[in-house]
């Protein structure tokens, strides 16, 4: 193999040699090309010309590394082609997780500057209700409730948590009211609701309204409820003094008589808790007897949005740990990383 190529390399030389003198004497006449031995004489051999073995030889090398060439020039092509798709794929994921990163970021910092709800106490003697979800003692937690949220089903009517993700408010209720932690209340009496505020991003006016099912309303439906709000303690407490309706009728939860309190700020801070009202009858819940502010055509628009975004949702769920709460945050953050309308733009962040 190797006296081949070396005999391709000298036919090669002795070929570009010749190359280069006919380069040189451009205006010579054609014999000067047969004296080369590059063209036949018109009869016999020319003295000093190529013996036609190696010009034979010549040619053929000369169409073996033009192949070996075109398939360099291909191999090189697809080389290119190959890293530049995976640059490609390279640079989608690194977006993404930007994406994910920058979100994670905001809402963290979101979470040094704004209102957490610390509970609500009805009537004197009934427990206090603690905020649903959220640790109020964590600096890096608090509720956030977006109706932008709420509109694309990433959240329920009471929003997310930052360190626990969407607010599962019947089993927050089921779990308050198994540990005895629901505050009580009646038809016309009031609530007082307990919010901490860290900085002008959780500061007031509050407005609240109320789920009289506890738990079937979304975006719309609920009750506007009457506010008076105190200034801030000098611990940045700020008292909520909530009215219940006249005409209250709580109907939510296994018992049957809980409703769900909800407040927030201008920039979406705040809370829900859950009510007992023991001025009333109990109701005897099933499926069937709940009434819901959804119409059909809210139905169908939240199916197709969750046909959206469940794939978004699942690859949350394969990034998270078996923990809830990280499945939960996880979930929230691959949704909006994926689906840009699940976003809110008014969401302000502290510096």
């Amino acid at each position: 193999m190797s006296l081949k190529m070396e005999r391709c390399a000298g036919a090669n030389r002795m070929f570009s040699a010749k190359i280069l003198t006919i380069v040189s004497l451009p205006f010579q006449r054609h014999g000067a090309a047969e004296r080369l031995g590059l063209v036949a004489p018109v009869s016999g051999t020319a003295q000093g010309s190529t013996p036609p073995r190696a010009h034979q030889l010549a040619t053929l090398c000369r169409q073996k590394w033009h192949h070996i060439a075109r398939a360099d020039k291909a191999v090189y092509i697809y080389t290119i082609l190959f890293v530049l798709s995976s640059l490609k794929f390279i640079i989608v994921l690194m977006m993404l997780y930007l994406k994910q990163a920058f979100i994670a970021s905001a809402l963290l910092a979101a979470a040094h500057g704004q209102a957490v709800i610390k509970g609500a106490k009805g009537q004197r003697g009934s427990p206090f209700s603690q905020g649903l979800q959220v640790q109020s003692k964590n600096p890096n937690d608090a509720n956030f409730i977006s109706d932008v949220e709420i509109t694309t089903n990433v959240v329920n009517e009471c929003g997310r948590t930052l360190q626990g993700g969407n607010i599962d408010i019947g089993e927050n209720t089921e779990n308050a009211l198994a540990a005895g932690q629901v505050t009580q209340t009646t038809a016309g009496g009031n609530v007082k609701v307990f919010i901490k505020q860290v900085n002008q991003l959780g500061s007031g006016p509050f407005t609240c309204d109320m789920d009289q099912t506890s738990n079937s309303n979304g975006v719309s439906g609920q009750t506007p409820l009457t506010v008076r709000e105190s200034q801030p303690s000098q611990d940045g407490v700020i008292t909520l003094r909530v009215a219940m309706p006249n005409d209250m009728k709580c109907i939510g939860a296994s018992t049957g008589n809980v409703c769900t309190i909800r407040c927030r700020n201008a920039n979406n801070f705040g809370g829900c808790v859950a009510v007992q009202q023991t001025d009333t009858q109990p109701n005897k819940n099933d499926p069937t007897k709940i009434t819901t502010a959804q119409t059909l055509d809210g139905v169908l628009n939240q199916v197709a949005q969750n046909i959206k975004d469940v794939p978004f949702a699942l690859e949350g769920i394969a990034q998270a740990s078996q923990d809830p709460a990280d499945q939960g945050t996880s979930v929230v953050k691959a949704i909006q990383a994926g689906d840009d309308s699940t976003i809110d733009s008014t969401v302000k962040f502290s510096p």
